[in-house]
């Protein structure tokens, strides 16, 4: 059984459930409905986001037993079952066939809320959202039916699908496209809390060269404010097995504490990557097109009260991170048919907080703090007149509103959607984690 990762989201079901067979899961929908009996769904459990993947007085049901990987290279895709987590047995299978697919960048990422949840990936800056790279959704409506939605069946819960969770359905199985891929260069640097200046803009410089024309570059920036690991983290992944490409010259002179980037697998580098161990965690997510005068804020902010609070609690840690993206990663969901996300094609940084610690006790303490240094940093970019309103489903946290943040006309054509294929509402009514829907 697949265990959820953060304890603040651990809950007492009043049952679980671990059905291997998809009949079983049907009868399983059909039963909750005819009973009106509130429901959860775990995948992986990665989410530390409150009934994202738990319930109390519910009944949880555990996909670990839809574990599926079979890979067809005819085709040029896999079938994955959605209880799977990406280091199991994904990616060592890929690796072993040359293959690789758009998935997650920590290898206990669960398959269901990765590709539900949008998905950025390593692979995003050339292939896309893994949410678009899905081929086909296997799904269970609230009738206890059994239905595909792709380009040629049910197109538009295909499209409504990508990156808005389980709003439609409990999906048993993802078909989506895999890709040639062999070694790359990339792992993790170090630096030492003084380069945060360098290393923002480094980044900078980054997202307004590489990012805009070098697809198989992508980093994502980590940086602890405090502690006794304060400094940075730099993830870098290049595509190809070319070490220190050009596309990474802007860090190329800021000093290091440590440095493990070599040529390796994708799968391996995945696998070496450092997670804080802390067991309860929080996050939360501001997008803004990237400026120097954003990032002059940074500094300021990181040393304000809300850092202080949490860095102040027992055992805590607390880390920003600075995903660079790059115009093709939304372009390429739309020219692999669209979505209903209302991102918009341009270069952008999907921020970060995430807040880790160890007593329930201080659970309201850091989410009252981690709420408080979004905000803030919401209200630079505001003012600085780089804010983007869309928010990032899979870094967001269950305070904000993220289905709404996809605009007024996607929001009306999901709710068409959802009245289509769940008139009686089971999956907003009976399941109540997730981004729902907003308004009737």
């Amino acid at each position: 059984m697949n265990l959820c990762r953060s304890a603040t989201c651990h809950k007492q079901a009043s049952c679980i459930v671990r059905p291997e067979e998809t009949s079983q899961l049907q009868r399983l929908v059909q039963r909750l409905v005819e009973n009106d009996v509130r429901f959860a769904v775990r995948s992986g459990g990665h989410s530390p986001n409150l009934l994202a993947a738990a319930i109390e007085d519910g009944i949880l049901i555990d996909m670990s037993g839809f574990d599926e990987v079979t890979i067809d290279k005819d085709n040029g895709v896999v079938v994955v079952g959605s209880g799977q987590r990406w280091g199991d047995k994904i990616f060592p299978a890929l690796t072993a066939e040359g293959l690789m697919a758009v998935g997650g960048r920590v290898p206990a990422v669960g398959v269901g809320g990765f590709l539900q949840g949008t998905g950025l990936s390593y692979l995003s800056g050339r292939y896309g959202l893994a949410c678009d790279n899905v081929k086909n959704f296997e799904v269970i409506l609230s009738d206890g039916s059994l239905v595909n939605a792709n380009t040629d069946e049910n197109p538009d819960l295909f499209k409504a699908m990508k990156g808005t969770g389980n709003q439609f359905g409990i999906v048993t199985r993802f078909t989506i496209y895999t890709y040639p891929l062999g070694q790359i260069w990339g792992g993790q640097k170090f630096y030492g809390p003084e380069q945060l200046p360098a290393l923002l803009q480094a980044s900078l410089e980054f997202q307004q060269n590489a990012a805009l024309h070098d697809v198989d570059a992508s980093i994502m920036l980590l940086y602890f404010p405090t502690g006794p690991d304060a400094g940075g983290v730099l993830s870098m992944v290049y595509l190809k097995p070319e070490a220190n490409p050009p596309a990474f010259a802007p860090f190329e002179n800021i000093p290091t504490t440590d440095d493990n980037t070599k040529i390796q697998s994708l799968t391996s580098m995945i696998a070496g990557a450092p997670v804080p161990p802390n067991p309860r965690w929080d996050w939360w997510n501001v997008n803004f097109r990237p400026t120097a005068a954003i990032y002059d804020h940074f500094q300021p902010l990181l040393q304000g009260q809300p850092v202080e609070t949490i860095s102040s609690v027992k055992n805590s840690t607390i880390a920003v991170g600075l995903n660079s993206i790059g115009p093709n990663v939304i372009q390429r969901g739309i020219d692999m048919g669209g979505n209903l996300l209302g991102n918009t094609v341009e270069a952008q940084t999907w921020f970060a907080i995430n807040a880790g610690w160890a007593n329930a006790a201080d659970d309201e303490t850091v989410h009252t703090a981690g709420g408080e240094l979004i905000r803030q940093m919401r209200d630079v970019t505001i003012k600085e007149g780089e804010h983007i309103e869309w928010l990032f489903p899979n870094e967001a946290n269950h305070d904000q509103q993220v289905t709404g943040s996809f605009g007024v006309q996607n929001v009306e054509e999901l709710r068409r959607v959802r009245d289509k294929y769940d008139p009686q509402r089971v999956y907003q009514r009976l399941l109540p984690g997730g981004f729902k829907i907003p308004g009737s």
